[in-house]
């Protein structure tokens, strides 16, 4: 599990404190001890992971007298051991009398008290350090930014980011591991349309796609892959092995651009937006129906496999970032300043949804047309995730565990999902982050 990072005005910029069982490790050092950590801490040296994680391991130095986790167990001592008026000894006549005291009823309760707040205290605190409530922190092995994820059943799910770097898991995000992406640039978005068939795209219109749930990764040409112009691809999606769409911004021609194939990837052509604006996130809920999103409130739609883009009306000009439908009519948009836009008529009409406000969501996955999650920006130092289970009436804020901006979240079904941010992080749940 990862505790801290150094960092940037360190020699150690980047090496990190991961946690083994009780054992802590100094990345290409090996073994310290608690009080180790916490002197770099002292000296201002480290980023932590998350504030709980911080607490407990300044529970483990000795010299430290208290903590946020010991003083409850300390307090639950001393309720349990302090000698009360009414506690009594046998008398003389009983031959026990020097070995065995009476302890009266209200020292039990007393002492069962103190148990109770220890337990709750743990109930409490435990969640801190190993992830917010129903999420998890897992460990990705990097500090790489992520910013795009997808999983397409409990167990199989790739993650990338910057460098190139494309992450995969065979065991649900117990373990990740890197493969080999001979990207040119920073990977934006990832989509699998099955275990085997998957794309990921980025800067300079990059496109890779796999065969082989990304044993190897190759290069498809978009005709866009320009290092001038710089045609970013930001996002995309694939409802099947042959369909597919990637969306961007082309800096050049400063138009948003969406690209298509019906081949599995053999061939990717431009299709005509007609939009001079950034384009951020693609869904397809099947070969012919989608939508695109991106600046002051863009919203496209296609009902013949994108041959055609329309635009629909969202109500605003605040910048859309992530979208995601659960079927033909039901859909949500998410975006700047904390917007949640819906619609339940395939985007013929979209709603504002209450959020709470402040902050950028960046994400958006759900489960069915009930239940969903938007993810972004840190809100008072912690990563935000908000959840729905009434398709977004009402959205609650979850503790998310974790101070990283996260970019992206994936669900496969109402309770099992996962999210991505900076710095590596990778975020898991198996109860709908509850």
């Amino acid at each position: 599990m990862l505790i801290a990072t150094f960092g940037p005005s360190t020699g150690w910029a980047g090496k990190t404190i991961t946690r083994e069982g009780d054992a802590f490790i100094l990345e290409g050092h090996g073994p310290i001890t608690a009080a180790d950590v916490m002197e770099y801490d002292r000296q201002g040296q480290l980023v932590w992971a998350n504030d709980g994680t911080r607490a407990w391991v300044g529970s483990k130095v000795p010299s430290r007298s208290a903590s946020s986790i010991a003083a409850p167990q300390a307090h639950a001592a001393s309720l349990a051991t302090s000698p009360e008026p009414d506690v009594t000894t046998a008398t003389a006549s009983s031959p026990h009398s020097s070995k065995q005291p009476v302890v009266s009823k209200r020292n039990l309760v007393l002492a069962a008290i103190g148990l109770i707040v220890v337990v709750a205290a743990v109930a409490l605190l435990v969640p801190r350090f190993l992830g917010g409530g129903g999420w998890k922190l897992q460990k990705s092995g990097t500090t790489n930014d992520l910013y795009g994820i997808d999983f397409v059943d409990a167990d199989r799910g790739w993650a990338v980011g910057d460098g190139g770097m494309i992450l995969a898991t065979t065991n649900g995000g117990s373990t990740w591991s890197e493969q080999s992406s001979g990207s040119i640039g920073n990977l934006r978005g990832v989509a699998f349309a099955d275990a085997n068939t998957g794309w990921a795209v980025g800067e300079y219109g990059e496109i890779l796609a796999t065969t082989d749930g990304g044993a190897t990764w190759n290069a498809q040409d978009s005709g866009h892959t320009d290092l001038g112009s710089r045609p970013d691809l930001y996002a995309v999606t694939s409802p099947d092995a042959t369909h597919g769409w990637a969306v961007g911004w082309d800096q050049f021609n400063l138009e948003g651009y969406i690209l298509a194939t019906t081949d599995g990837g053999a061939t990717w052509s431009m299709q005509n937006v007609g939009m001079g604006v950034e384009l951020e996130a693609v869904t397809f809920t099947d070969a012919t129906t989608g939508w695109a999103v991106g600046w002051s409130g863009t919203i496209l739609a296609s009902s013949d496999g994108g041959i055609t883009w329309a635009a629909q009306s969202s109500g605003s000009d605040t910048s859309l970032i992530g979208v995601t439908f659960s079927d033909a009519t039901h859909g949500w948009a998410v975006g700047n300043g904390g917007i949640i836009l819906a619609t339940t008529d395939g985007g013929a009409t979209w709603s504002k949804q209450s959020s709470g406000g402040g902050g950028d969501f960046t994400g958006v996955a759900f489960g069915d047309a009930s239940v969903g999650w938007a993810v972004g920006d840190k809100v008072d130092g912690r990563s935000r995730i908000l959840a729905t289970t009434d398709g977004g009436v009402t959205w609650k804020a979850q503790d998310s565990g974790s101070s990283s901006y996260l970019q992206a979240v994936s669900f496969i079904d109402s309770d099992r999902g996962w999210a991505v941010g900076y710095e590596g992080t990778i975020l898991a749940t198996t109860n709908g982050g509850n």
